[in-house]
């Protein structure tokens, strides 16, 4: 029977590749739920920052809270396509085709998907234009009901009936927001 030490499987080079392999992917793991944590976090106190500028308390939290929720989705998908990247480059999986392959798909995608980046586009601009916030009352193509949600894409928005009515962004040409002049008359009422 042959003699074997504890230290011999240590030193054993595919088992040291096997355990690089596993610890790199642990502490990728590790670090991209950090990463999420902190964005989450350094997204909302600078949005809460730059609320606290504007003066309106109220009006400037639903508009962070929807900001912090699109921003972070985008992050959040950055930061795992970084981490699948590290994790196939250890597994031995030559990325600098993918990164290529990824482009070029990106490019095609954007020609077919106009309608998306459309809603994308608008999307944003209805958030950073304060057009409509989270809990306002809003009329947006011939339907009026209280937002529930807003994502990079669409709306969700809550009719009279109860029906949940999602419509997206590239399809909002006018939104009338009943919300502004409720605001507007309590702000007049509460100065009187």
């Amino acid at each position: 029977m042959p003699d074997i030490n504890f230290f011999d499987v240590f030193a054993n080079e595919r088992f040291m590749m096997v355990m690089n392999i596993v610890v790199t992917i642990v502490v990728t793991a590790v670090l991209l739920a950090v990463a999420l944590a902190v964005a989450r976090v350094f997204i909302s106190r600078l949005l809460t920052f730059g609320a606290r500028l504007t003066g309106d308390a109220a009006a400037a939290s639903k508009r962070s809270e929807t900001l912090v929720a699109m921003v972070y989705s985008i992050i959040r998908f950055a930061l795992l396509f970084v981490a699948l990247l590290v994790v196939l480059r250890q597994l031995g999986v030559s990325i600098a085709p993918l990164i290529t392959g990824a482009g070029l798909l990106g490019l095609a995608v954007a020609f077919g998907v106009q309608s998306l980046l459309k809603d994308v586009a608008t999307g944003l601009l209805v958030v950073l234009e304060d057009q409509m916030r989270v809990g306002d009352r809003v009329e947006v193509a011939g339907k009026v009901g209280t937002v529930e949600s807003i994502s990079l894409r669409l709306m969700r928005l809550r009719e009279d009936n109860g029906a949940v009515t999602f419509i997206p962004h590239g399809q909002i040409t006018v939104v009338t927001n009943h919300s502004y002049a409720s605001a507007k008359k309590e702000n007049r009422e509460e100065s009187k």
